[in-house]
């Protein structure tokens, strides 16, 4: 017999059945338990998923970019040297909270499955530096081959990825999430991708090989896809784990009335669950709002124009934005998503402005390449000033109520 019970046991002798609660278990108060979703501020990463290019490739890619005429319109390649660790590693000892996948269609299997970049730069290791590495095999699997949406950055030259197949993210994401059920909810930042290139960027690259390569060309999103990609969606994740537009609007004409009405759900509410939210706008957020007018009845939240019957969460990339500011899109009720920096352009400098801002700026989604340094750039990394480096949480710098308590916001 514990001695719970033998406690309860004496206490109920000695009182002959009338009872001794003092003795009963009490379960310590959960200080975040009247805390809101959109009161708090948390730290995401970009491109969460992605892995670098090899040291041989990214050269190549160098060359290659310096031979484009100018304005082509091609960002400059060194805005790809950056990396993420896998993604229960982000969520654990970095507490990140927030990501970004970026999701290409491959309804029959093998579109991305023998990019070029790596046959190219072979081809032009001897315009390059000696002894650069050309990296292990990107797909030693052939998951490639398989047919289902695809997780990379850009095909042929950046397409190395901790989890290939979209399915495979969504189940380190349910694995971890299983394994840590009291966690802050994830936002899960999706972009559907299908840019084709000019192919004219690579007449260079031909020219000095004597070959054909050509980028691959993605399929479009359209609706059927999109209605896809959530069945995939919900085959990881109950709808007991997401938080799903329904569960804010509650039965109001649009979702911004909801959730100015009855507010995001309650913190203590929503441990252990994800939500998920469309980067992109134009056509492809269009066609799924259009599918499910205020949202009602759909998983994604979508990035919409504030005054849409669907606004409520909103990717503000820009943290100096004004008219409205994110400030103010966070006072009126909005979920917010900026940028601490870009291009590795910050990192490279060691410029903090932009950070600084969007930590400021209220929105509670931060998201950045640099959790940690990368000391080969700077000190840059992205943290919550007077807080532990794995802090996951904040109190919201504008939403925020006063006696809210940054320390008690975990895990």
């Amino acid at each position: 017999m514990t001695k719970h019970l033998l406690l309860l046991s004496l206490c109920f002798w000695l009182s002959f059945g009338t009872g001794c609660t003092e003795f009963a278990p009490v379960e310590p108060p959960d200080p975040t338990a009247d805390l809101r979703l959109n009161e708090i501020q948390v730290i995401g990463t970009h491109n969460s998923y992605k892995t670098q290019p090899s040291d041989l490739l990214l050269a190549a890619i160098d060359l290659v970019y310096s031979l484009l005429p100018p304005g082509s319109g091609v960002d400059n390649p060194e805005g790809l040297v950056y990396s993420h660790l896998p993604l229960n590693e982000q969520f654990g000892r970095l507490g990140i909270r927030q990501i970004e996948i970026d999701v290409w269609l491959d309804p029959f299997g093998e579109l991305f499955a023998d990019p070029f970049g790596p046959d190219a730069a072979q081809a032009l290791s001897p315009l390059l530096a000696s002894g650069l590495a050309s990296g292990a095999d990107f797909d030693p699997a052939n998951l490639m081959l398989s047919p289902g949406p695809k997780v990379f950055h850009i095909q042929d030259i950046d397409f190395r990825s901790s989890c290939l197949q979209f399915n495979d993210c969504l189940q380190q994401i349910a694995e971890w999430s299983d394994a840590n059920p009291m966690h802050i909810p994830i936002l899960i930042l999706l972009e559907l991708k299908e840019d084709a290139f000019d192919p004219s960027l690579l007449d260079p690259l031909n020219s000095a090989l004597a070959k054909n390569y050509a980028f691959a060309i993605p399929y479009t999103w359209t609706l059927p896809y999109l209605l896809a990609l959530e069945d995939e969606i919900r085959g990881a994740f109950h709808d007991t784990r997401m938080i799903q537009p329904n569960d804010v609007r509650k039965g109001y004409p649009s979702l911004i009335e909801g959730i100015q009405t009855e507010g995001w759900p309650k913190l203590s509410e929503s441990r252990g669950k994800v939500f998920f939210a469309l980067d992109n706008e134009g056509s492809i957020r269009d066609q799924y709002a259009g599918y499910y007018p205020s949202l009602a009845g759909a998983t994604i939240f979508t990035s919409s124009p504030t005054g849409s019957p669907e606004a409520g969460f909103r990717k503000e990339n820009n943290p100096f934005r004004s008219n409205p500011s994110i400030a103010e899109l966070v006072a009126n009720g909005y979920l917010v998503r900026t940028r601490a920096d870009s291009d590795t352009a910050e990192a490279r400098n060691n410029d903090t402005t932009r950070r600084d801002q969007a930590l400021a700026s209220g929105a509670q989604f931060v998201s950045t390449d640099y959790r940690e340094a990368n000391t080969d750039f700077s000190d840059y990394s992205v943290l919550f000033p007077g807080l532990p480096a794995d802090a996951v949480g904040r109190c919201n710098p504008v939403s925020a109520p006063p006696e809210c308590d940054s320390t008690e916001i975990t895990p």
